[in-house]
This record gives C-alpha cells, sequence and structure tokens, in this order.
C-alpha cells in the first residue's frame, strides 16, 4: 500500500511539474483548455461599435449587378428630372429620388450602363441594341440599328452618342442612326473625355516594353487625328490645350515630374514644366518614381508616396516656394482625396487623416471607422465612408466627427452621391438613399 502511495505521490509531482513549465512558457499570455497558443493568435478580437446614429429614414430598391466590381466601383446609376434610373431584371426602371417610388420601366435584358442626358436616358441590350428613351414617360424614342456588342460605358457629348466596346461607335442622339467606328486596331479601355473637336482615350500597348499611348480621335469622323507616347491621360483641358504628364519607363528610369502641355488639334508640344519636390540627383539615382501630379485651382500637386508636395501654378518650380504635405501617422498610409474644403486626405484602407492646407495640422477621422474601407466620396461638408462590413458611415469633413450611419449590407461600392436632398448609394445589388444631413450640406 505504501509502494502506491509513493507511487501516486510521483505523478503528482510530476504533472505538477509539467504544468507549471508549461505555464512558465506562456509568459505574458494567457493559457486556456484546448487552445494551444502556437496555432492560435488572438489580435484585436473586440466588437467596436459606430458610437453614431443608424439612419431610418431611407429607402431602398434591388438592381440588377454588373459583371464586375470594376464596373460597379465606376457606377451604374444615373440622375435626372428629380428621379434616380437603374436597371431591375433586366428592365430600365425610373424612381422618385426621395421616396424610391416606382415611376415606369422599359425594355427587357438590359445591361446595367444608364446615361441620362437632357431629358433622355440611355440604355444598351446584352445584344448590343441601343435605345434612348424619354425621360419624363419612360417612352421609347428610338432603336438603333447598327448594335454595339459588348458596350461597357455609353457617353453623351454635344449631339452624339458614344459606345465603347473596346471600340468607340458613335450614333446620333437625335434618331439612333450609326455614324461611325475609331479606326484604331487596339481596343481602348476608357475613360473618354472630349475637347474641342476630338476625343481623348488611352491604352496599354507592348513591344520592347509596355507603354501608355494617348489618342486624339476626331469628334465628326472616328478617325485617329494624332497619338502621343508616354503621355497620360490628360489631367487639365485649357482653352485649345490639353496638359498630360509624361510616363516612366523602363528606359527612363530616373525622370523629373514633366507636366506636357500640347495643343488638341495637332498634339504639338507648346512648353514643358519639370518639378522636382525632393531635390533628386538624378546622376546618382539608378531609379526614381516621380510622383503623380494633378491641377486643382492655381496650384499643381504632386503625390509622392506619404507626401503631397504643391506649387503655384504659373511660377517657375525651381524658383517657387513649394508646400510640403506630410501624412500624419506612419505606415502605408498615403494620399487618397482633396483638396477639398481646405483638407488634404491620406488613407491606407484601414484609417482616415487629414491635412488641413491653412496650417498643415493633422486631422483624425477614425472614431466613427471599425472595419476596412471599401470607399470614400467627399460631398458639400461631409465625407461619405462605406466600409466592407456594409456601413456608410457618414463624418463631418472640418470637424472629424462622425454624424450618422447606414446599414446597407453591401461589400462593393459605386459612387455615393448627392441628389435632390438626398444620398445616394449604390451597392452592388441595391440602391439606398436617406436624406442628406443638414449639418453636412
Amino acid at each position: 500500500m505504501l509502494s502506491i502511495r509513493k507511487s501516486l505521490l510521483r505523478r503528482t509531482i510530476l504533472t505538477l511539474a509539467a504544468a507549471a513549465v508549461s505555464i512558465s512558457m506562456l509568459a505574458g499570455s494567457a493559457a486556456y483548455a484546448g487552445v494551444d497558443p502556437h496555432t492560435s493568435y488572438v489580435g484585436n478580437n473586440v466588437d467596436t461599435p459606430v458610437q453614431t446614429k443608424t439612419v431610418k429614414d431611407y429607402w431602398a430598391i434591388a438592381m440588377d449587378k454588373p459583371v464586375d466590381d470594376e464596373s460597379m466601383g465606376g457606377g451604374v446609376v444615373a440622375s435626372g428630372e428629380n428621379k434616380l434610373f437603374l436597371i431591375q431584371g433586366g428592365q430600365l426602371l425610373a424612381v422618385q429620388t426621395t421616396t424610391g417610388k416606382k415611376l415606369w420601366s422599359f425594355g427587357s435584358s438590359l445591361k446595367t450602363t444608364v446615361v441620362y442626358e437632357s431629358g433622355h436616358v440611355y440604355v444598351v441590350s446584352n445584344s448590343g441594341v441601343l435605345y434612348a428613351v424619354d425621360a419624363a414617360s419612360g417612352k421609347k424614342l428610338w432603336t438603333s440599328a447598327v448594335p454595339s456588342k459588348g458596350t461597357s460605358q455609353l457617353y453623351v457629348n454635344g449631339k452624339q452618342l458614344y459606345a465603347l466596346n473596346g471600340d468607340i461607335q458613335a450614333y446620333q442622339v437625335s434618331d439612333g442612326s450609326f455614324l461611325w467606328r475609331d479606326d484604331y486596331k487596339e481596343p481602348l479601355p476608357g475613360p473618354l473625355l472630349f475637347a474641342g473637336e476630338r476625343i481623348f482615350a488611352s491604352n496599354i500597348e507592348s513591344g520592347a516594353y509596355s507603354y501608355e499611348v494617348l489618342h486624339a480621335f476626331n469628334q465628326e469622323t472616328g478617325k485617329e487625328a494624332w497619338q502621343k507616347m508616354n503621355k497620360s491621360f490628360p489631367i487639365a483641358v485649357e482653352n485649345d490645350t490639353i496638359i498630360v504628364q509624361r510616363q516612366q519607363t523602363i528606359i527612363d528610369k530616373g525622370m523629373l515630374v514633366t507636366l506636357d502641355t500640347l495643343g488638341i488639334e495637332d498634339g504639338k508640344a507648346i512648353k514643358s514644366v519639370d518639378y522636382n519636390p525632393e531635390n533628386i540627383d538624378l546622376d546618382k539615382e539608378e531609379f526614381y518614381s516621380p510622383g503623380t501630379a494633378w491641377i486643382s485651382g492655381n496650384q499643381v500637386y504632386i503625390a509622392v508616396g506619404m507626401k503631397v508636395y504643391a506649387y503655384p501654378r504659373n511660377e517657375v518650380p525651381a524658383e517657387a516656394v513649394k508646400q510640403t504635405y506630410l501624412s500624419p501617422a506612419a505606415g502605408d498610409v498615403r494620399y487618397a482625396l482633396g483638396p477639398f474644403e481646405g483638407r488634404l486626405i491620406f488613407s491606407d484602407s484601414q484609417s482616415i487623416l487629414g491635412v488641413k492646407l491653412a496650417n498643415k495640422g493633422p486631422v483624425f477621422y477614425n472614431g466613427g471607422l471599425s472595419n476596412p474601407i471599401a470607399r470614400i466620396d467627399l460631398i458639400g461638408g461631409g465625407m461619405y465612408v462605406a466600409q466592407t462590413d456594409g456601413r456608410l458611415i457618414a463624418i463631418d469633413l472640418l470637424k472629424a466627427e462622425p454624424v450618422e450611419q447606414l446599414l446597407t449590407y453591401g461589400r462593393v461600392f459605386g459612387p455615393t452621391f448627392a441628389a435632390d436632398g438626398m444620398i445616394v448609394v449604390q451597392t452592388k445589388g441595391k440602391l439606398l438613399a436617406f436624406p442628406q444631413p443638414k449639418s453636412l450640406k
């Protein structure tokens, strides 16, 4: 009996010793029965509620999903005459913006591409047939005799309707008669820009290396008027000129930000302006990413990594006093939006930060956020943040405070926009609208 007791005692001591060793190996962490700490990790595993009221005064309606998320990102709803136009069950549907009430429907087997212009709504069927519909009554105005198969985008400019399906096809808006198809053999993905008598488009071509090509087409004939290699899609239009950014290639590994002014009609270079915001010595740099430029008001902005530089437009860059705006947080927080209401907005798709143009002070917009960011849209005095959990958070842009939230249950969003006193939210498969918060108008 004594030997049995000694044996049990030894087993107990060994068991306790083993448990003590196991616990000592878990220094700094909690141990739970049945959980191996080397195969489980606990991070931000908490429920962070959004501390703002939920919108209850809203309406929602189902709509058809586009073929891909990229199309959804560009938007699938048109607005005009106090109505919203969308595709539901293959039909063109008109609803009242303020209430979501169905007003009329038209057609069948229609795609999600919809455009409104001057009292007319233009749509295309899955087989490529184009239709013009009266926006007030929903009555058909015309049907195109020549289809545009695979149309991804529709544009209206002046007296012509343009269907983009890799090619550009032009139709008369008055009766839908076919006018021309562009004479360029490679596909053009869009977007299109209309300036003067030209239509601008760009694409990527490959040879010894890949490079961007800017194309200018004649609006009346569809013939290519001119093209330029290594030029960006236009960032500004001024009178009879466009401004483009010269593109970097594997041959031009080190280059400055160069903005070229080209004549709209013939593409001739009128002037070039170089910017070197980071004072790079190109003789010493084997590779340098010059950054992305855009123009807003009387300033040229250049985003490079976590910084945004601003130059007066009409001054020589080397002699001008540039302003530098730095992201308020470390990590991969880069320029996202602006300038808008005196703010530049930075984001890493998890957080949102701003910088005031007036004094370069930081602004933190994370009070109402709880999930990764799908997209951000700036409207009036508000920032509308769509999260991947389906919440749309309306944030006061100046006060950096959440005002309202809308539960959409979507994950992929199109542009949020204002129409007829409502904020219109496009999600993949559903359209929603709620009154624009008074404090954000």
